[in-house]
Order: structure tokens, then C-alpha cells, then sequence
């Protein structure tokens, strides 16, 4: 799932409420926790078969809280 347009982290929070960055990663960090590399990561964001992403000028971030959810949702441990 892609989440490219008006992906801030903000835009999906409501108003005054402060965002949690601590709970986005980007995709090296998450190839590690997940044991992939991250060309697998890179193929599944094009084949659309990984996790969701966000992307904001040219960032790719992944919300750990999704992560956790599309590996449970799969059959993985957390």
C-alpha cells in the first residue's frame, strides 16, 4: 500500500495533537528488525506486496504500529 499522497504523519492526526515520529522508521532500519534486506523491501513497495509506506519528499518512512499489524496479519511475531 502506498501512501504517497499528503503522506506526512500529521496529515493523519488530529489537530493539536502531537505526532509520535519515534514510531516511524525508514527502510534500512526495518529491513534489520524484520531480517530482510532492503532490496526486498524495495521490491515489495514496487510489486505492492509489503507493508504500508509513507513517502514525503523523497522519504520513505514505515509507521511501526502498520508494520506490526501487516506482519500480524501474515502470521509473523512481532
Amino acid at each position: 500500500m502506498n501512501h504517497d499522497q499528503d503522506a506526512t504523519p500529521a496529515a493523519n492526526t488530529a489537530r493539536n495533537t502531537p505526532v509520535k515520529f519515534d514510531r516511524y522508521i525508514g527502510p534500512r532500519a526495518l529491513a534489520e528488525r524484520i531480517e530482510r534486506s532492503e532490496k526486498t523491501l524495495r521490491n515489495w513497495r514496487s510489486e505492492g506486496n509489503g507493508p504500508p509506506w509513507y513517502k514525503r519528499e523523497g522519504v520513505i518512512m514505515y509507521d511501526l504500529d502498520e508494520v506490526t499489524n501487516w506482519l500480524t496479519e501474515r502470521g509473523h511475531a512481532g
